[in-house]
């Protein structure tokens, strides 16, 4: 399938960590963990809801696919997220899908049991309200910035993001990430030739070096220069 995006990774909200002992304990032995290979579906979009769902290794995207093909990337989960709350709220089918972006640890916790920790343990009914909130105002800043930030600017803050959060450093002290251009174009929703434009002029400044399947940012400050941010 065709990939666009108006993405970013979505911070993790623990609410478990809100839980007296014994129902963290309760949801842990209640949760089955599984592992997932790169591109795995863990749900799709108009699935009937299925309970909670918490990212324990690796990364997890929620987008949606259209008729034509194209899936469009919401937003990236991180470790300890957990996603699939709105639908275990509102008993409705999932707005969206969601899959392994590489290989993934997933916690899940069914909907016969969340019913029933919901029931034992009224307090988590708040806890789950306050993660969809996250998730909403997440959404909202997230598209706020696809729509009103140029290309380069959107570019520099992904490749920023991404490369401290999960990429390493080098033994130059550069910043390094598996990310080839076709994965950049279809996060961003653009062209990979207009990817490639950008990259090059990059290079060109020595601010990043690309090689197949691998992008090195050499000068963070530059990028953040672009991108508006503080160090």
């Amino acid at each position: 399938m065709g990939r666009a995006n108006a993405k970013s990774s979505r911070p993790a909200y623990d609410w478990l960590r809100e839980l007296d002992p014994a129902a963290r304990d309760r949801v842990s032995a209640l949760s089955v963990v599984r592992r997932f290979a790169d591109r795995e579906i863990v749900f799709e979009a108009g699935q009937p809801c299925d309970g909670l769902h918490v990212v324990r290794e690796g990364l997890v995207a929620c987008g949606a696919t259209s008729p034509e093909g194209k899936e469009f990337i919401h937003f990236l989960l991180l470790p300890g997220t957990t996603f699939g709350a709105p639908s275990a709220i509102d008993r409705r089918p999932h707005f969206l899908s969601s899959w392994a972006e590489g290989e993934a640890l997933i916690a899940h916790l069914p909907q016969s049991e969340l019913d029933r920790l919901l029931a034992d343990w009224p307090k988590l009914a708040m806890l789950l309200a306050q993660q969809v909130c996250q998730e909403y105002r997440f959404a909202y800043a997230a598209l706020e910035g696809h729509i009103m930030a140029d290309l380069p600017v959107r570019m520099a803050r992904m490749l920023i993001f991404s490369a401290r959060t999960y990429g390493h450093t080098t033994a130059s002290g550069s910043l390094e990430l598996t990310f080839t251009q076709e994965r950049v174009s279809h996060h961003l929703g653009v062209s990979r030739q207009s990817v490639a434009k950008i990259l090059r002029e990059w290079r060109q400044n020595a601010w990043v070096q690309t090689e197949y399947g691998r992008v090195v940012v050499r000068d963070l400050e530059a990028l953040r220069g672009i991108a508006g941010l503080m160090r």
